[in-house]
């Protein structure tokens, strides 16, 4: 994998410049070249790349870059991501610039004006889209490289019913819903922060009425769900209890909380819905059928399980 390649895939957006210096701007070939880096500069100088402080702390932006391509040097890569025109400005969204539109695959170009402006906001709008600067966090592991994606954090949620819903949509692309699949392995799915010190999980498994299971606090880790259909959609319910641990010594310091859940899954295959027409005789319709999707429903039962001592 070249820079430029690994580049793009570290960053969020890269737009990339494309030329062919025989033929671009042949007319003002120094005017359009001095453009092009005053774009640049600008860009980086408001979105500095990420790098890493001595105390492993992130520092920069990381979320757009510019690069450029010559294509008279870089023949392979230009005719791999099928650059025809000169000079083209690619889209690299974390590495690719491929878009699916209406079942034929297509290149993201930018189609504005090439004035610096435009330019300039065009690059701001899709630093906007990526949300904030990013950040490096210490303590966390890099996970290995394997095929799909890899999610994880956490979900600030009340006591109220809830679900989290995976699904691969996005504006501006378009998707082949028949070619996804959802299947996935769950690490790691709980409620609540649970007791971390020996002491508390030594309280906790003497006083828990039904005494402590190895997935006492997480019925889903390390499970796999492999779909077996084109389009499965996999839906998870869990049902949450909070168990409330008094133990007589230490006081109300002492008291903790642990959450438990029961869990019922199940993959299915959704039927399209009918809203267009079926054939030349029929006024009965017959829509597209609807994305896969992995959905974790949870609720939070109103009953309170208190253990004392």
């Amino acid at each position: 994998m070249g820079k430029e390649e690994e580049k793009r895939r570290r960053v969020d957006f890269v737009l990339t410049f494309f030329s062919f210096p025989f033929f671009t701007h042949k007319k003002k070939p120094l005017t359009q070249k001095k453009k092009q880096e005053e774009v640049t500069q600008a860009v980086h100088e408001k979105y500095p790349e990420e790098t890493r402080n001595p105390d492993g702390t992130g520092a920069g932006d990381g979320r757009i870059r510019f690069a450029k391509v010559d294509c008279t040097a870089e023949v392979e890569l230009c005719r791999q991501h099928a650059v025809t025109g000169f000079p083209s400005i690619r889209v690299f969204r974390q590495g690719h610039d491929e878009v699916n539109a209406h079942g034929y695959v297509d290149h993201e170009s930018y189609r504005g004006d090439r004035t610096k402006e435009s330019l300039l906001s065009f690059a701001d709008g899709l630093a906007a889209s990526a949300g904030s600067p990013h950040e490096h966090i210490r303590g966390v592991t890099r996970q290995a490289a394997a095929p799909g994606c890899a999610l994880s954090g956490f979900v600030l949620a009340k006591k109220v019913p809830g679900t989290l819903h995976f699904i691969a949509r996005a504006p501006g692309h378009s998707f082949d819903f028949t070619t996804q699949n959802l299947s996935h392995v769950v690490g790691e799915f709980s409620f609540g922060s649970r007791p971390s010190s020996p002491r508390r999980l030594k309280t906790l498994a003497a006083m828990h009425p039904m005494g402590l299971s190895a997935d006492w606090a997480d019925k889903l880790s390390g499970q796999a769900f492999i779909s077996q259909n084109e389009r499965s959609t996999f839906e998870h319910h869990a049902r949450v209890v909070l168990t409330s641990i008094e133990p007589r010594r230490g006081g109300p310091q002492a008291h903790f909380d642990a959450y438990e859940y029961t869990v019922h899954s199940h993959a299915f295959v959704a039927e399209a819905p009918h809203a267009g027409p079926l054939n030349e005789a029929s006024t009965v319709f017959q829509a597209a059928p609807p994305p896969p999707a992995a959905k974790f429903s949870f609720d939070v039962s109103p009953i309170q399980i208190v253990v004392t001592e």
